[in-house]
C-alpha cells in the first residue's frame, strides 16, 4: 500500500533522475560516434530528383479497392492484417446499394 507508494516515490525522486542524465549522456555520445559514418552513408545515398504534383501517383486504399457489400460477421468482408482485430474493408453501417 503506502510503503510501496513511499518507496516508488523515493526511487522516482533520488534515482531516476541518474538514469535519464546518464542516458541523455549515453546518447550524446552515440550519436557523436556514428555521425561520421552516417554523413558518409548519406553522402552516398543517390537522390532522387523531386516530383511534381502530377508525376505522384495516386494511391487507393485496399479496401476502397474491393466492390462487395459488408457484412459484419462474414471473414471475406474483413481485412486480416495478422492481428487479433479484423477491420472491415467498407464501412459495415453505410446505405446498401443496389447492384
Amino acid at each position: 500500500g503506502s510503503v510501496d507508494a513511499a518507496i516508488s516515490e523515493d526511487h522516482a525522486r533520488d534515482v531516476m533522475p541518474a538514469f535519464k542524465e546518464r542516458d541523455a549522456a549515453r546518447q550524446r555520445q552515440k550519436d557523436e560516434d556514428l555521425a561520421p559514418y552516417i554523413r558518409a552513408a548519406l553522402d552516398r545515398k543517390k537522390r532522387m530528383q523531386a516530383l511534381r504534383d502530377d508525376e505522384i501517383p495516386l494511391v487507393e486504399s485496399f479496401g476502397r479497392k474491393q466492390r462487395f457489400d459488408v457484412g459484419i460477421a462474414r471473414a471475406d468482408t474483413m481485412s486480416d492484417r495478422g492481428g487479433a482485430i479484423n477491420v472491415p474493408l467498407q464501412d459495415p453501417h453505410a446505405p446498401k446499394t443496389a447492384r
